[in-house]
């Protein structure tokens, strides 16, 4: 069905107002961006119809900053740290991070064990999905995930092990990482043991069953754990859990289990939204 435009009213481009018998709520028009640093000065005008005129306000990006809508990066904020993967600094900063859980006692392990073996995280993925993916895309980057997790595959057994920083950008209460995002660690992580498992490489979600544990914090290390319990045809029925791995900065390591849960998981050829 075609947009229908209302004949009372006029659409005024460029830098003058927008006019109608209607009382519109505030408008916000951008009118020039001054830098491309997300914490340069951003100025825009609030277009307002009071009785055929026009008023505008002018005001820096502090208000922005400080409405929950539009907030900066808090991890970049706190940290300083570039946004950009060319950066020399976030660059430092995700080697070293890679170096702290290839230093984790279970990975020096898990390297050396012949029958894990060390998985590709996204071998289902081509450029032009990768593009849209929620974890491979979308959530990567400084506060979120800033490094890809470390993945480990049993054939033999069907168990698969893999380890995952959580960004500060990531919580949901505040310090504690999102249950939702939780989740999507375990539905990626159960898609992971099961699509090697079957004719077609892939798979989809029947149900995924969840249970939280204990609260999780963000900016943390954590491990996943799944394991193939029955595969029916085209079902493969799983159990895992997340494990929050703390280090008393001593080489203590003690892991405490977030989550654990069930699925079943369905072999299919390419999904289609309906």
């Amino acid at each position: 069905m075609a947009l229908l435009l209302t004949r009372n009213v006029l659409y005024i481009l460029s830098n003058k107002c927008v006019t109608s018998n209607h009382n519109f709520e505030p408008l916000i028009k951008f009118q020039k961006i001054i830098s491309i640093n997300p914490f340069a000065p951003l100025r825009y005008t609030s277009l307002r119809n009071t009785h055929s005129q026009c008023t505008s306000t002018t005001t820096s990006s502090t208000s922005l900053h400080s409405s929950s809508l539009f907030k900066p990066n808090q991890y970049l904020q706190k940290n300083q740290e570039p946004t950009k993967d060319n950066d020399y600094d976030y660059a430092t900063y995700k080697k070293n991070l890679n170096a702290k859980i290839l230093s984790l006692p279970e990975v020096k392990s898990l390297l050396n064990n012949p029958k894990f073996e060390r998985n590709r995280v996204y071998p289902w993925l081509n450029e032009k999905t990768r593009y849209h993916h929620l974890t491979a895309k979308t959530l990567k980057g400084p506060g979120m995930f800033a490094v890809s997790p470390l993945v480990f595959f049993n054939s033999q057994t069907r168990e698969l092990i893999g380890f995952q920083h959580i960004g500060k950008d990531l919580s949901g209460h505040e310090g504690i990482a999102h249950g939702g995002l939780l989740a999507v660690l375990v539905d990626e992580m159960f898609a992971r043991v099961v699509n090697p498992c079957f004719p077609e490489k892939n798979s989809a979600t029947a149900y995924l069953h969840i249970n939280y544990r204990a609260p999780c914090p963000s900016d943390a290390i954590v491990k996943g754990y799944a394991k193939i319990t029955n595969l029916e045809g085209r079902k493969a029925f799983v159990e895992g859990r997340i494990e929050l791995i703390k280090d008393d900065g001593n080489g203590n390591v003690n892991n405490v289990m977030v989550v654990d849960a069930n699925g079943l998981f369905l072999s299919i050829k390419k999904l289609v939204p309906t």
